[in-house]
C-alpha cells in the first residue's frame, strides 16, 4: 500500500474511533497502544513505517472493542420499531461528522 493510500485509511479509522468514541462504546483505554505512537494521520512527515504501526494499533483497538462488544448493538438487533421507522440505521445526527467532532447535536440554526 502506498503512503497516501495508508493515510487516507489512518484517517478513515480516525474517523470511526471519534464516532465510537463520541456515542461512548469506546474505553478510554482502548487506543492507548495507538496513541503512544505519537502519530497522526496529519504527521504527513511521518514515515510510512510509523503510518503502517499507528494504522495497525488503530484497527487491533477499534477490532477489540467490537470484539467485547460482541459486535452487537443494542438498538439496532431487536427488530423492533425505532424512533427513525425501524430502518436500523443511526439517524442523521449520530452519523454525521458534526456528532464525531463533539458539536452539539440538535436542530441546526437557520
Amino acid at each position: 500500500m502506498r503512503k497516501n493510500e495508508l493515510v487516507h485509511l489512518h484517517t478513515l479509522l480516525r474517523t470511526a474511533a471519534g464516532y465510537l468514541s463520541a456515542r461512548g462504546d469506546l474505553p478510554d483505554d482502548a487506543l492507548d497502544a495507538y496513541e503512544s505512537h505519537g502519530v497522526t494521520p496529519m504527521s504527513m512527515r511521518a514515515d510510512r513505517g510509523d503510518h503502517e504501526a499507528a494504522v495497525t494499533a488503530l484497527a487491533t483497538g477499534l477490532a477489540a472493542t467490537a470484539a467485547d462488544d460482541g459486535g452487537a448493538d443494542d438498538d439496532t438487533t431487536g427488530g423492533g420499531e425505532d424512533d427513525d421507522g425501524g430502518s436500523g440505521n443511526p439517524s442523521s445526527d449520530e452519523a454525521s461528522p458534526r456528532a464525531v467532532e463533539g458539536s452539539p447535536s440538535g436542530p441546526s440554526p437557520e
